[in-house]
C-alpha cells in the first residue's frame, strides 16, 4: 500500500510492456477452436474500434492549438487545485519536474549509483543546474516558459539577480506563483502572465528581448505537431547571443512512431493532449524551424526513477 505499492505497480506494468514473450509450439486445434477463434476475433475488432475512436477523440478534441486547445488541456490538469499538488511536491520549490540528486558511485562490490539528499535539496540542485547551464548573469532578462508555481523564476531572481518574465496557461498556478513572489519580496524582478507562448513570441516588443530562455519540462504540453512552432517561437524572442535551456521527458526512439499514432491513459486522461517527444523529434523540429543548435545534453533519467 501507499506510494511504495503504487511504485511497484508501475514497475510491474512497465516490465510487462517491455517483456519479450517466449515463443511456443503451435497448439493443435481441438473442439471449440472455431468458436474460440470467433470470440477472440470479435474481441480484437471491438478493441481496435475503441482504440481508433479514442485516437480520433485525442486528435480532434485535445490538439494543442493556439485557438484554445492548449488552454483547455492545461486547465484540465494544472487548474485542478493548488492544494492537491502541494500534497506531493517538495515544500520549498513546488517544482513539478525531475529533481537532480547528489549521485555518487556505489561502493564496491555494488554497482551503479547511490542517490543522496532530500527531495528539497535535489530540486534546489536541479534549479541551479538549469541556471548554470544557461550561464545567467545579474541583470539579464530571462523568460521562463511554463513557469509552474514559480520555483525556477524565484531562484533566478533571488540568487542570480535576473529580471524574469514567466508565461503559463494556468490561472491557478499564476495566482500561487505571484503570491510566492510577493512573499519573497522580488515583485520588482519577476512578472507573470497567462499567455500562449506563440502569442507572446509574436509581439513586436518581445522580439530578441531575452538573454536567456528556460523551459522546464513544459515541452510535453506542446504536442508532436507543434514542436516546430515552439522552437520557431523561442528563436523570435531570444537575443542573438542568447541561450535556451530546456528539460523534457522523452520517449525512446524505437517506440516513438507507434507512440504518436496511438493514445494511452496518460495523454488522454492525466495530461490531455500531452506528448513526450523523442530526442530526434526535438532536434529535428529545432533544426528545421529555427537556427538553434544543440550544444549539450544531460541525461537525468535515473534521477527521475529515484
Amino acid at each position: 500500500g501507499g506510494p511504495v505499492g503504487l511504485t511497484r505497480l508501475f514497475l510491474l506494468l512497465i516490465g510487462n510492456r517491455d517483456r519479450i514473450l517466449p515463443t511456443h509450439a503451435p497448439r493443435r486445434a481441438g473442439r471449440g477452436s472455431y468458436s474460440n477463434a470467433m470470440t477472440n476475433a470479435s474481441g480484437l475488432i471491438i478493441s481496435k474500434i475503441g482504440s481508433l475512436l479514442n485516437y480520433l477523440r485525442y486528435k480532434l478534441t485535445m490538439d494543442n492549438s493556439e485557438r484554445g486547445g492548449s488552454l483547455k488541456n492545461i486547465h484540465a490538469h494544472y487548474d485542478l487545485s493548488n492544494d492537491l499538488f502541494r500534497i506531493f511536491l517538495d515544500r520549498d520549490t513546488l517544482m513539478y519536474s525531475c529533481a537532480v540528486f547528489d549521485a555518487v558511485k556505489a561502493p564496491s562490490p555494488q554497482t551503479g549509483l547511490v542517490f543522496k539528499g532530500s527531495l528539497e535539496e535535489a530540486q534546489w540542485r536541479k534549479l541551479d543546474t538549469y541556471l548554470s547551464r544557461a550561464q545567467v548573469k545579474p541583470g539579464q532578462k530571462l523568460l521562463d516558459i511554463g513557469f509552474g508555481w514559480g520555483g525556477l523564476s524565484l531562484r533566478a531572481a533571488t540568487k542570480y539577480g535576473c529580471q524574469v518574465t514567466g508565461i503559463t496557461l494556468s490561472v491557478e498556478q499564476k495566482a500561487l506563483a505571484e503570491q510566492r513572489v510577493k512573499d519573497a519580496g522580488v515583485e520588482h524582478l519577476v512578472t507573470f502572465e497567462v499567455c500562449d507562448y506563440r502569442v507572446f513570441c509574436r509581439r513586436k516588443e518581445n522580439l530578441g528581448k531575452f538573454d536567456r530562455i528556460v523551459s522546464c519540462e513544459m515541452i510535453e504540453a506542446v504536442g508532436h505537431e507543434h514542436l516546430g512552432e515552439f522552437f520557431w517561437a523561442v528563436e523570435q524572442v531570444l537575443a542573438q547571443d542568447g541561450i535556451l535551456v530546456m528539460g523534457a521527458i522523452t520517449t525512446p526512439e524505437q517506440r516513438y512512431e507507434t507512440y504518436i499514432r496511438s493514445t494511452d491513459f496518460i495523454n488522454t486522461i492525466i495530461f490531455p493532449g500531452s506528448c513526450c517527444p523523442s530526442l530526434h523529434a526535438l532536434v529535428d523540429a529545432a533544426y528545421k524551424n529555427s537556427c538553434l543548435t544543440l550544444e549539450h545534453i544531460d541525461n537525468i533519467g535515473l534521477h527521475y526513477a529515484q
